[in-house]
């Protein structure tokens, strides 16, 4: 009778440090969720820079934001359609100040806000308050010697003091 109960708490302790050591790891349903990082960062550190036309959301923020197109506008200028979709329950405010445009040699332009005249490329992103639930749309300018050298198009918003958000990018060439 030892013997059978020596051999099956053997096997019992050889079955547990076998099934510890598998390739998968342990989960339970009852244990809490981590953290999660930012959608931001989500979308920048897990596939690299995002197509146009993907939407993404920053967590922080609770703002959904897609670049849909690039083109090249007249005068020296491109231009980037984006939407944000305010996925809160408070207002949100939006400008065009978080986006920038990256050139192919690394150098990063800031939009050049409201425009008029021949760069102004309809419907102009406009800053304002979006309610929760509601969208805004349109066309951010850039100024740019040759719109053919622009590579993406980043997405930066100021974070809180004390708070770091990875820009969101996505590629236009």
């Amino acid at each position: 009778m030892r013997r059978n109960i020596s051999l099956v708490a053997t096997a019992a302790i050889a079955f547990t440090i076998t099934g510890c050591s598998g390739d998968k790891p342990e989960t339970t349903s009852d244990a809490p969720a981590a953290a999660a990082p930012s959608a931001a960062a989500d979308a920048a550190d897990a596939s690299g820079p995002l197509a146009l036309g993907s939407a993404t959301t920053i967590a922080e923020t609770s703002l959904a934001i897609t670049a849909h197109a690039f083109k090249a506008a007249q005068a020296g200028a491109g231009a980037v359609d984006v939407e944000t979709c305010n996925k809160s329950q408070e207002p949100a405010s939006v400008s065009s100040a978080p986006w920038s445009l990256v050139l192919v040699d690394g150098t990063t332009v800031s939009s050049l806000g409201v425009v008029s005249g021949a760069k102004a490329v309809a419907p102009e992103y406009k800053e304002q308050t979006v309610q929760p639930g509601a969208c805004q749309r349109g066309w951010i300018t850039f100024e740019v010697p040759d719109p053919k050298q622009a590579k993406a198009v980043s997405y930066g918003p100021e974070p809180e003091p004390g708070k770091f958000l990875q820009p969101v990018t996505w590629t236009v060439a």
